[in-house]
């Protein structure tokens, strides 16, 4: 690691990504911003993710090993390890735009009042899933309320606090209306500026056990709401 501060510190969960993580982070290490830090936090991996780490040599890349515990707190061992005045966070299975990082900081440096910037999401289909002939492989776009285009300072997630471990799914949901709860603003660029890989390991997640979460999710933050009223 080099003894210059980042500015910002990009954040992957790793757990047993090892055929994607090499283009997640070779996008992170091709942004235009140089001064970054990549941790990546491996979630109890079983496959072989440290050679195709390891091949990539960028002092600006630091490894971080956990028991497995979950992506919530894999990204929260990540952010007691940052050392950038800015968050970022992308999941291992998934690319930024070159631009992304960049065209994020200018927002946040030049609007005060901001402290949120996101973008739109590209969603794209792995190789791993030809063989699904059910489904209609067209790319799709849509607003990226998701932490794999969240730029924030990193004063201000901490004032919103972790992200809730007890969360399996929907953990930046309940993120996210914290965040709001505590008047935290935002903007939405119309740029894409990460591209979602669609692939056999998560094509089935809205069927998992742990989906039914989203509404338990969804139903702390009502009761916010309401407390607040």
């Amino acid at each position: 690691m080099s003894n210059t501060k980042p500015l910002i510190s990009v954040i992957i969960p790793l757990y047993n990504d090892a055929p994607f993580i090499q283009e997640a982070i070779t996008s992170v290490l091709s942004q235009s911003i140089e001064k970054i830090e990549v941790i990546v936090i491996d979630d109890g991996s079983t496959d072989n993710f440290e050679e195709k780490i390891n091949s990539i040599h960028d002092p600006r890349i630091q490894l971080i090993k956990q028991v497995n515990s979950g992506a919530a707190e894999a990204r929260n061992n990540g952010i007691r390890n940052a050392k950038g005045e800015f968050i970022a966070f992308l999941d291992a299975d998934d690319m930024w735009a070159a631009n992304k990082l960049k065209s994020q900081l200018d927002v946040l440096t030049k609007q005060s009042k901001v402290h949120m910037v996101f973008g739109q999401v590209k969603e794209f289909y792995d190789s791993s899933i030809n063989g699904h002939t059910d489904l209609q492989k067209e790319a799709k776009t849509f607003v990226g309320y998701s932490p794999i285009t969240l730029l924030i300072s990193k004063r201000d997630f901490l004032k919103v606090g972790d992200f809730q471990s007890k969360w399996k799914v929907a953990e930046f949901i309940d993120w996210y209306d914290r965040a709001k709860h505590m008047g935290l603003t935002e903007i939405v660029l119309p740029d894409i500026l990460a591209f979602r890989r669609i692939h056999e390991g998560n094509l089935d997640r809205l069927h998992r056990p742990d989906a039914k979460q989203y509404v338990a999710v969804l139903k702390e933050a009502l009761d916010r709401r309401r407390n607040q009223q």
